[in-house]
């Protein structure tokens, strides 16, 4: 039977209310909760969707969490207009001193009215010695000097988190007097609670539409702010993947994440990023530039009832990467444009780790069923990568 928030659902909703249902949700360890109109509050907890409440949400009630929690009496009517919005939202944890919950929200209209999906972030910025699987390879991979690299995965597969452990461990180690800006939207993991002891060089953080109006001039501006190290949310057109890579090919140290399947697909989608008569370019430009891909994905994890009971994740993050070093590049300037999957698939196989062979190590160690483990070898057999 499912367990649902111990409250009645009142109408009208009230902000209160919502911070109980939110804080009792990440207690049980959601990552998503979802509000939408003629349904009740749901959580993705471990890959799963479960009910939290038994009654409906009114439309009148979603309307009002916008407004409430962006603390803009009219946003509502921004979204209802067909302006799906971004932001992020915080609420003070009870009976705890200074420490706050933080959400990225996504509020959008649908045929039901405004939905709202919030994402539970953290509450400490996490560190690399707190993610699972990141080994001394891959950590000194993740500090190039200068140049790209990208976090790759679908939606929900944690490459903010990953990213703002990489920039947080910098911080007092292999970033160390480097300053450090990044562009997000919205901003998700606060730095700014990062005091200048445990730091050697500023760090500031920018939002879209709030510091900045739009990607390509808030990386632009980076450069001109003398970013030593950038991290930009997302790559997501290819004004702001150019203005990346001019940051990275003037000695910056730029990371982003890109919505790709696997390390190789992450390399067409930005250059797929471009028109047809600027791939090349920009395929040369990237081959040079690039430092780092890991591509990160969770899933289920093999867990004990003591496991449940001590609060282990549900899921396992498998991490597919490729360090592209000179003689990395040196090859895939010999290779022509539309073979550039599969001469990436053989490089990940032969020079770096791939998702199988991680699949595999995670199922050795009795992490993952033999269910999973036989569904990546699946995946791994159609797209050419069957070592």
């Amino acid at each position: 039977m499912t367990e649902l928030f111990p409250e009645p659902l009142r109408h009208e909703l009230t902000r209160s209310q919502m911070d109980r249902i939110l804080l009792w949700c990440v207690e049980k360890r959601a990552s998503d909760i979802v509000f939408c109109p003629g349904d009740p509050v749901w959580m993705e907890q471990d890959g799963v969707w479960r009910r939290v409440t038994d009654a409906g949400l009114t439309p009148s009630e979603t309307e009002r969490i916008v407004n409430e929690t962006t603390m803009q009496a009219s946003r509502a009517g921004y979204v209802r207009s067909g302006r799906s919005t971004d932001y992020a939202y915080q609420t003070r944890v009870p009976e705890s001193r200074g420490v706050w919950q933080r959400f990225r929200v996504n509020a959008t209209s649908t045929s039901k009215g405004i939905y709202i999906v919030m994402r539970a972030l953290p509450r400490a910025i996490p560190t690399l010695g707190d993610m699972e699987g990141i080994g001394d390879s891959l950590r000194r991979a993740l500090y190039p000097a200068s140049g790209l690299v990208c976090v790759s995965g679908v939606m929900g597969s944690g490459k903010s988190t990953l990213l703002a452990a990489v920039i947080r461990t910098g911080l007092s180690g292999a970033a160390a007097g480097r300053q450090v800006l990044t562009l997000e939207d919205p901003i998700e993991f606060d730095f700014t609670g990062v005091g200048a002891s445990q730091r050697e060089a500023p760090i500031a953080q920018s939002q879209i539409h709030t510091d900045v109006p739009d990607w390509p001039s808030g990386v632009r501006s980076m450069t001109r702010r003398k970013g030593e190290i950038v991290m930009v949310g997302e790559c997501r057109d290819r004004e702001t993947l150019s203005a990346l890579l001019s940051c990275a090919e003037q000695g910056v140290t730029v990371y982003t994440t890109v919505h790709a399947q696997d390390v190789p697909q992450t390399v067409t989608r930005m250059v797929d990023a471009f028109p047809w008569t600027e791939r090349a370019q920009a395929a040369s430009v990237l081959r040079a530039n690039l430092r780092l891909i890991v591509h990160q994905r969770l899933v289920p994890r093999v867990r004990t009832e003591e496991d449940v009971r001590a609060g282990v994740p549900g899921r396992v993050a498998l991490r597919e990467y490729l360090a592209f070093g000179e003689d990395e590049r040196q090859y895939l300037y010999t290779v022509p444009l539309q073979d550039l999957i599969p001469a990436v698939r053989r490089l990940v196989t032969g020079r770096g780790h791939s998702l199988l062979a991680d699949a595999r190590e995670k199922y050795r160690e009795g992490s993952i069923s033999r269910p999973v483990l036989a569904a990546i070898e699946q995946e791994q057999a159609r797209s050419g990568d069957g070592a």
